[in-house]
């Protein structure tokens, strides 16, 4: 993005003022799984496909193998602003990688990093250790979100013999996406959802 395409766009068309409409999607493209690693638990982790001009707040994570049990929702701007209510991130930092499991596949969990101003409500994952391309995903002005605190721990790797710890975690009223940190103690980050609309 940087504006989503890089970025989304501000819609000259509408002539009102901007607002983030949400939209949701039940295609997903399978990521990574943690398959024959030896974690305690299962998890897959799944992209959000959405329709053209719509971009995913992050990926979807899942504590079994099976397809994707729930709507992912999805962004996009519409109506006037001067500045740009959703930006692409600026990058990823790796937040863990599965090296040193038994895994039958590579991975990785990224944090999407905002720009100056914008969050970012969802994690992601890569199959093997490169990150994803940013034009997938939206970050979300500041105005336009509020915090929350996670629901429950989808999965941890405990058990896999990675070289790091990780958890994931699901936010509450998070749009069916995931936060993560690096170690197995309870969520101390800060989690962020969609203001109601």
């Amino acid at each position: 993005m940087s504006e989503v395409q890089q970025g989304p766009k501000d819609d000259a068309r509408t002539g009102f003022p901007a607002t983030v409409q949400r939209s949701t999607t039940a295609k997903f493209e399978w990521v990574w799984s943690d398959a024959g690693s030896g974690a305690h638990g299962d998890v897959a982790v799944w992209r959000p496909v959405p329709e053209d001009g719509w971009y995913a707040l992050g990926d979807y994570a899942q504590g079994d193998y099976t397809k994707p049990a729930a709507l992912a929702v999805t962004v996009r701007q519409v109506g006037l602003s001067d500045r740009p209510l959703l930006k692409a991130p600026v990058g990823f930092t790796q937040v863990w990688n599965d090296k040193g499991s038994r895994g039958d596949h590579n991975g990785a969990i990224w944090y999407p990093e905002p720009p100056p101003g914008y969050v970012s409500v969802g994690f992601v994952a890569s199959h093997g250790y490169r990150a994803p391309e940013v034009e997938h995903y939206a970050c979300v002005a500041l105005q336009w979100v509020e915090a929350t605190g996670v629901d429950h721990k989808i999965w941890s790797d405990a058990g896999s013999g990675a070289g790091k710890d990780v958890s994931l975690y699901r936010p509450v009223d998070a749009n069916s996406t995931f936060v993560a940190q690096g170690n197995y103690s309870p969520w101390a980050g800060v989690a962020y959802r969609l203001l109601s609309s």
